[in-house]
């Protein structure tokens, strides 16, 4: 039994990827960089600056998923409610 991977799937596969060679490329950086330079400094502040906008971007996309979640939900009409609103229902469809 083959199943696909979904879309969602294969990007977080992806997005994984990026982050750990991200986190290589940064360590391979450090390691380049001698003992009390400034560039020790300047790439504390990239490394900060990376996680500050990281962080906004999975805000914003899940209060994004979550509004869209309630316009999905108050979108839909309410069902009748009971048997006196399937009878009424059912009389009003006549």
């Amino acid at each position: 039994m083959s199943r696909e991977a979904s879309p969602k799937v294969t990007a977080y596969a992806v997005l994984g990827g990026l982050a750990t060679l991200a986190v290589l490329l940064l360590a391979r950086g450090r390691a380049m960089l001698p003992e009390g330079s400034a560039g020790i400094a300047v790439l504390a502040l990239g490394v900060g600056q990376i996680v500050v906008w990281t962080r906004l971007a999975f805000q914003v996309a899940g209060t994004r998923f979550a509004a869209g979640l309630v316009e999905s939900t108050a979108a839909a009409p309410p069902g009748p409610q009971g048997d006196a609103d399937v009878a009424a229902h059912e009389r009003a469809a006549r």
